[in-house]
């Protein structure tokens, strides 16, 4: 039973929350991100002035009026394929926040929920996925579907000709998600995977500057991320676990920030509700991670915070800490007598709302650039192992070597390390993780 579980307000399958709006002046950005909107113009898309009635319904997903957008003269034509909670997502953001991209279709196995979004986002609703992948019109699709459709429908898409953004995970089997990576490559056609949180701006803006040396050589990272409340019991029941799920987003950027990890260790347990244990999950996770270069981490996850949605990274370094931590929804602090207060962010897309833009924007300049995405199918291939071993890692009591540590596109390591422009990714490694040592 679920019991005593509830959803935050507005968490369901319906449009995202109310992005925040972020500061105007940022510092510069690594590579590409710098033409994103989250970053160079933050101050266009995220600092405008507050006041007027455009403004504040270019602010709501729901709103009548978007503003007018300055892009290339060539946009990437769209087109999102599953209108959930992340598919409208992304089609809104395509629709009135990205100045390289423009929302041609959109499909769903919902008609009535395709032909809504069709209408209120001005998109061609395609009545089958052949459809909409057979339109000359459609140079991308975003793939935003359950989790055990996204390997046939974007292997579909990139064998159409369509480059790929699809949501993580790839599949919830290792063998899938290797053989979907490897058939897009063989096509040809760019993958881009949901790793929103390297398009952060103040976690990017983090990475530029480890990339440029001011926190020296890296000891510690730490990450914590955690629910307000848990999704709905059948989504937690398909939804692979809460390593792959939840933490597969930690580890990424744990790997991102520091480089390859060799070593996954992990502890779940699940007090909030009998639910858990029914499914085999935890509502709560710690894991160690030990990278390559000698450097620890932390991780540790929750679907019961209570209180809101937390999301902190904190990287320790030889010259210097970085420490990313916003968990405030709004920029006021209400103070009353012997108190104040100020309101908390309620869920991940009002936390990364920013991010989630400059994700698909940076997708939609991948492709009418003709160059490869900031983050591929290799990296969540990594990720996924990661998350893997830390599965195996709670379930058996042993410290788990990923799959595919200890390795990186044309043998460069992961991280901020890299040269700045470079994709980063793992070659496909034995599908085994493997157990080097008991706790």
């Amino acid at each position: 039973m679920w019991s005593g579980l509830h959803r935050a307000p507005g968490d369901d399958d319906g449009p995202f929350s109310v992005p925040r709006s972020y500061p105007t002046e940022l510092p510069g950005l690594f590579g590409r991100l710098a033409q994103v909107p989250c970053q160079a113009g933050a101050k266009q898309w995220y600092g405008r002035r507050k006041g007027t009635d455009d403004e504040r319904r270019f602010a709501r997903p729901g709103g009548a009026v978007s503003p007018t957008r300055q892009g290339p003269a060539h946009r990437a034509r769209l087109a999102v394929a599953g209108l959930g909670r992340m598919g409208m997502v992304h089609a809104t953001n395509v629709a009135r926040r990205c100045p390289s991209a423009e929302l041609v279709a959109v499909f769903d196995l919902r008609p009535d929920v395709a032909r809504e979004a069709g209408e209120r986002l001005g998109a061609r609703v395609a009545p089958t996925y052949d459809d909409l992948l057979d339109s000359p019109e459609v140079d991308a699709v975003v793939v935003a579907t359950p989790t055990g459709a996204h390997a046939e429908m974007a292997v579909r898409a990139a064998a159409a000709g369509k480059h790929v953004f699809c949501e993580k995970p790839l599949s919830l089997e290792r063998v899938t998600t290797a053989q979907m990576v490897a058939d897009i490559e063989a096509a040809g056609t760019n993958l881009q995977v949901g790793f929103h949180r390297r398009f952060d701006p103040p976690t990017a803006a983090v990475a530029a500057r480890m990339r440029q040396g001011e926190l020296g050589a890296p000891y510690l990272f730490r990450a914590s991320q955690r629910d307000m409340s848990p999704p709905r019991p059948e989504f937690l029941a398909g939804s692979g676990g809460i390593f792959v799920d939840m933490g597969i987003h930690d580890l990424d950027l744990a790997r991102w920030l520091l480089g390859e990890v060799v070593s996954v260790s992990a502890r779940g347990t699940a007090l909030s509700s009998p639910g858990f244990q029914e499914i085999g999950d935890y509502d709560t996770a710690v894991v160690t991670l030990g990278f390559a270069n000698g450097a620890l981490g932390i991780v540790d996850l929750s679907r019961v915070a209570g209180y809101g949605y937390d999301s902190s990274v904190e990287v320790v370094g030889r010259a210097g800490t970085a420490r990313i931590d916003e968990p405030f929804a709004y920029g006021y602090e209400l103070r009353t007598p012997g108190t104040a207060a100020r309101p908390l962010v309620s869920s991940f897309d009002q936390r990364y709302s920013a991010a989630f833009v400059a994700e698909m924007e940076d997708f939609a300049r991948s492709v009418t650039e003709v160059r490869p995405p900031l983050v591929g199918g290799r990296d969540a291939l990594a990720a996924f192992d990661l998350a893997a071993a830390a599965a195996e890692a709670a379930r058996s009591g042993t410290t788990v070597q990923p799959a595919s540590s200890g390795t990186g596109t044309d043998d460069q390591p992961a991280g901020p390390a890299q040269a700045a422009g470079e994709h980063s990714g793992a070659r496909t490694a034995a599908p085994n993780v493997k157990e080097v040592g008991t706790r």
